[in-house]
């Protein structure tokens, strides 16, 4: 009978043991340090900068003139919150500063953090606990629209800046171009001929890049 009872007291002790084991992983799991990197979508992920077209406006009395953005679907940028960690981040976290910009609108789900007389200078979105961004995964995050936002220095930036619990906040800088229309003609053109080498990387039948060459000189 004492052995018995003994079998059954190491047997309890065993699951005990092995319950405290399983806990104790799943800590070690659910408590490691997320690593977060933030993109934008219209950024090109080769060069840390943006450009976008310059609006007519008359009646500069600046040399050379401060540009506005003009508004269309290219300027809107949707935000990338990508974790390349094994661990979930939880309440993630973004925070944009304009800097040298003006007449920025910003949209009613960011919230925002400062404001000057020249407009609205920094927004933040917080994911909050329920929103985590899982482990090795991307998240989207609905943008803003730069379109109608003015130059009020030579030197238009963004900074954005990703955290969530236990990581390290990542910031990033990215400059701002914002380009006269003989310029901006001359940007597409790079960007077109970019794309195609680009694409004759991946097209190695000579009829197929002839195909594909005719389709994008329709656009």
């Amino acid at each position: 009978m004492a052995v018995i009872n003994t079998v059954a007291t190491l047997a309890s002790f065993v699951l005990v043991a092995s319950a405290s084991t399983v806990a104790l992983v799943a800590y070690m799991f659910a408590s490691g340090r997320p690593r977060l990197e933030v993109q934008l979508s219209i950024e090109d992920p080769e060069i840390p900068q943006i450009y976008f077209e310059a609006a007519h406006e008359s009646g500069q009395i600046t040399n050379p003139p401060l540009l506005r953005i003009k508004k269309k679907p290219q300027t809107s940028v949707v935000i990338r919150l990508e974790n390349h960690s094994t661990f979930a981040a939880r309440n993630p976290g973004i925070r944009v500063e304009l800097i040298g910009l003006a007449n920025f609108q910003a949209p009613s789900y960011w919230k925002v953090i400062e404001e000057r007389e020249w407009g609205v200078t920094c927004i933040q979105w917080d994911g909050g606990a329920d929103d985590p961004v899982h482990r090795r995964w991307t998240q989207q995050i609905e943008g803003f629209d730069l379109g109608d936002t003015k130059e009020i220095s030579r030197k238009p930036a963004i900074k954005v800046t990703a955290l969530a619990d236990r990581a390290t906040p990542r910031a990033r800088t990215i400059s701002v171009f914002v380009l006269e229309p003989d310029l901006w003609e001359l940007y597409q053109e790079k960007m077109r001929k970019r794309l195609l080498r680009d694409l004759d990387k991946h097209f190695k039948s000579t009829g197929r890049k002839a195909r594909l060459r005719k389709l994008l000189n329709r656009v």
